[in-house]
């Protein structure tokens, strides 16, 4: 039964991108990199879970949980479909430069300490991310976040010898793979395909599609592997207990936790954007992390990274049984700014509008891990048109 509500939910949410990409006439578009995470994290990993163990979670949390993902995809792509693009183009030309040089240096260089500490371990990357879970922020992140922006402005830079943008590609993914992460190393290739759709504005068939797709599925199960060094015979198994949040999600729903009436949510939010050299009484059990020290008090002790619980589980330990209409309210903000976005890098295609086009979709180019960076990615694209805007055409 449980494993029937999953592809129900499944079956609604490719049937509403189907409807989208048709819409839109575009196969690849602003909810593919989201669909392509949620997929297999959300239901498919929890179906194949499912195979392996007994349920630890009540059915009727599976349900809840499972409608909520639903109704929060559906108000979103039902909105977002119905826009009326206005022909009102202006489009800004920018001094590139060397800037994407300079960045990626910089990026290098912050996160230079870090491997030197820890040198001895230069080829087990995820020993490195594990063990800098604390007061190694300010490196990690401002490092991510250099090689996230520098890997923009090389797709934007016009004059540049053949084969640059892939080297750079290759340069920014190595850098990636040093901080241990796999899932920044795939928000470069999403990147680039939203470039190539919202600015070289590429049509993508089905059939291209699916071979990106299939693609790109592969190269995640091999960077599973590099990251997990998990034998064959027990990678499927490990797949399954990878992508715990729907499951971590239902503990919450099944346990007796809150509702805290939004506390936990503004704790993420306000406490994520204070670097703790700033405040170093700053706690770690907040938003998120109090869900962990309760339900995994070992894990956060460890301090060696810590269980998702997504954004449903948050949401159901601040609101209870009214998450669903949180969920609801914030599909529909989203969807609304998401509208607005597409029409401003369809009238621009400017670097600032399509920086934001990456955020809604679910790629964070500032990668906090929590709370809801729209507010830091508005300033960066501001910052960015001011510097680099040389003019702009009607």
């Amino acid at each position: 039964m449980r494993e029937f509500v999953i592809f129900i939910s499944l079956f609604i949410v490719i049937a509403l991108y189907l409807y989208y990409s048709i819409k839109v006439k575009n196969w690849v578009n602003i909810l593919t990199p989201g669909i392509f995470i949620a997929i297999p994290s959300q239901y498919l990993s929890e179906i194949l879970y499912l195979q392996y163990n007994d349920p630890i979670n009540s059915l009727s949390a599976y349900a809840y949980l499972y409608f909520c993902y639903t109704i929060q995809y559906a108000i979103y792509i039902i909105f977002i479909s119905k826009i009326k693009y206005i022909n009102n183009k202006i489009f800004y030309v920018y001094k590139i430069q060397y800037s994407p040089y300079i960045l990626l240096f910089l990026s290098i260089l912050i996160y230079a300490p870090i491997l030197y500490e820890y040198k001895d371990y230069i080829f087990s990357p995820r020993y490195i991310y594990e063990n800098t879970r604390s007061g190694y922020g300010i490196y990690y992140f401002t490092s991510s976040f250099l090689s996230n922006l520098a890997f923009i402005f090389i797709l934007f830079k016009v004059k540049c010898f053949r084969g640059t943008k892939i080297i750079f590609f290759i340069a920014c993914c190595l850098l990636s793979y040093l901080h241990g992460s796999k899932g920044q190393i795939l928000s470069y290739i999403f990147i680039w395909l939203l470039y190539s759709v919202y600015i070289k504005e590429t049509i993508y068939s089905l059939k291209k599609s699916l071979a990106l797709g299939i693609l790109a599925s592969i190269g995640l199960v091999v960077l599973f592997k590099i990251f997990s060094n998990i034998e064959d015979g027990e990678f499927l198994k490990f797949l399954s207990n990878y992508a715990d949040y729907s499951r971590n999600s239902m503990l919450v729903i099944d346990s007796n936790i809150g509702p805290m009436g939004g506390a936990l949510t503004v704790e993420e939010n306000l406490y994520s954007r204070i670097p703790r050299p700033i405040y170093l009484n700053k706690p770690k059990n907040f938003g998120t992390f109090y869900l962990d020290e309760y339900f995994y008090p070992e894990s956060f002790i460890a301090d060696q990274g810590y269980p998702a619980f997504g954004n449903i589980g948050l949401a159901y330990a601040d609101f209870g049984i009214f998450t669903i209409f949180y969920v609801a309210i914030l599909a529909l903000i989203n969807g609304i700014i998401t509208k607005f976005l597409l029409i401003k890098v369809s009238n621009t295609k400017s670097i600032s509008s399509f920086i934001l086009i990456v955020f809604i979709s679910e790629i964070s180019l500032i990668p906090l891990g929590s709370g809801y960076l729209l507010p830091e990615h508005l300033i960066v694209a501001y910052l960015v048109a001011v510097f680099i805007k040389s003019w702009r055409v009607k």
